[in-house]
C-alpha cells in the first residue's frame, strides 16, 4: 500500500542532503509540495503519481537550495549593487589637509602633556592649536556651518605665526649664549623649512580657498 507521508518523509531526507538544513525553508518546500500533490489528485491523479509529478513540478534538490539562497536577505543585502556618493570640492580638500596634518602633532603633543604630573602651559598651548586644526579639519569634511570659521582662524593663525616668532626671536630676545649682540638667532629661512613653514603655507591656501565664494568651490560630485 502506498505510504504518501513516508515519501515525502524521504524527499525531505533528500532535502536535508542538499543542504536545505534551515527550518523555515523546508517546511515552506514541504507545504508547497503538499499543495501541489493535493492540486495534482484533484486532476485525477493517484497519490504516486501526484507526488511523482509534484516532485517534478518542485525541481531538483540543488536548484531549490539555490534558489533559496538567492532569496535570502543575506544573500540580496550582498549581491545587491550599491553607488556610494559624495560631494568633493576645495573646502573638504582643505578640511582633509588640516585633519591628516594636525592629528599626530596633536596625539603625539597630547600625549607627552598627559604623561607629565604638572601642567606645563607652553605643551597645552601647543595641544590646544593642534587640537583646533583637527577639529576644524573635521568640520571642513563635514560641511558643517562653523567648519569655514574655524578654518579659517586656523589658517589667520599660522599665517602670521611663523614670522611673528622669527621677529620676536631676532629682534626682541636677547643674544643666546655664545652669540654676539644683534646677532639674528633664527633666519627665516630656517622658518620656512620648519614644520611651521607647513603649515603657514597650509595657511596661505586656505585663506585663498575659504574666502572664495560658495560658485567658485569647484565642488563635484564623485560616485563609486
Amino acid at each position: 500500500m502506498y505510504n504518501l507521508d513516508q515519501q515525502i518523509s524521504e524527499w525531505r531526507k533528500q532535502m536535508l542532503a542538499a543542504g536545505i538544513k534551515t527550518p523555515v525553508p523546508l517546511e515552506e518546500l514541504e507545504s508547497h509540495l503538499r499543495d501541489e500533490i493535493e492540486q495534482q489528485s484533484k486532476d485525477g491523479r493517484g497519490e504516486a503519481e501526484a507526488f511523482a509529478a509534484a516532485v517534478r513540478r518542485m525541481g531538483q534538490p540543488g536548484s531549490l537550495r539555490n534558489e533559496f539562497k538567492k532569496n535570502s536577505p543575506l544573500h540580496e543585502f550582498l549581491s545587491k549593487r550599491r553607488t556610494v556618493k559624495f560631494d568633493l570640492s576645495l573646502t573638504r580638500l582643505v578640511g582633509l589637509l588640516w585633519l591628516c596634518l594636525s592629528a599626530p602633532v596633536s596625539v603625539k603633543v597630547g600625549g607627552e602633556m598627559f604623561a607629565r604630573h604638572y601642567f606645563d602651559p607652553k605643551t597645552a598651548f601647543v595641544f590646544a592649536v593642534f587640537l583646533a586644526g583637527v577639529v576644524g579639519g573635521m568640520l571642513l569634511l563635514a560641511d558643517m556651518r562653523w567648519g569655514r570659521t574655524m578654518g579659517r582662524v586656523n589658517a589667520l593663525f599660522w599665517t602670521v605665526m611663523p614670522p611673528g616668532m622669527w621677529i620676536l626671536i631676532n629682534y626682541f630676545a636677547g643674544p643666546g649664549p655664545g652669540l654676539d649682540a644683534g646677532r639674528s638667532h633664527v633666519s627665516f629661512g630656517e622658518i620656512l623649512s620648519s614644520p611651521g613653514g607647513l603649515f603657514m603655507a597650509l595657511g596661505l591656501v586656505s585663506v585663498l580657498i575659504l574666502h572664495l565664494p560658495e560658485k567658485a568651490n569647484l565642488k563635484t560630485t564623485v560616485r563609486i
